[in-house]
């Protein structure tokens, strides 16, 4: 072999029900019967989804790469959730869940500080937009409207 069909070796996982499919770590290349599956992408209103169709029955990627790369699921009602970003569907990204669970890990980098929030309920007290608020701590007029709606009632 050479160097460079070593840089162009992907790693993929044989399904576990599924016979003769194989999935690499991020879903980007799946392969049913030595032949690579097409991936649809649709838009959904809060999120991208990806899908493939195998034996006329559509699979979403990340439910295929989850089962392949981090196992079953021990309960047949849990879904493949997104730990971080909802478009990246590698198995680190991904766990098993409930339905209805929490969606996403919040950053930790909030704008707002919680010494911030008493003097925003001021200001929104006093007759501030919030969209004035928002520029000057550097957010959105949705994140300071948040903070009307939970402390301000």
């Amino acid at each position: 072999m050479k160097k460079e069909d070593f840089e162009n070796l992907e790693e993929f996982r044989d399904h576990p029900i599924i016979k003769n499919l194989k999935i690499n770590s991020d879903g980007t290349n799946i392969i049913y019967n030595e032949k690579v599956l097409r991936i649809f992408e649709y838009d959904k209103k809060d999120r991208p989804m990806r899908m493939v169709s195998v034996n006329r029955k559509s699979y979403t990627v990340a439910k295929l790469v989850c089962e392949a790369w981090n196992g079953l699921p021990e309960d047949e009602k849990m879904i493949a959730k997104h730990k971080y970003c909802f478009t990246d569907d590698h198995y680190r990204n991904l766990y098993w869940g409930k339905r209805g669970e929490n969606k996403l890990v919040r950053s930790k980098l909030s704008k707002i500080s919680s010494e911030d929030i008493p003097v925003i309920i001021d200001r929104i007290k006093k007759g501030d937009t919030l969209k004035k608020i928002a520029a000057d701590y550097g957010t959105s007029d949705t994140s300071i409207g948040r903070v009307k709606r939970r402390y301000l009632k």
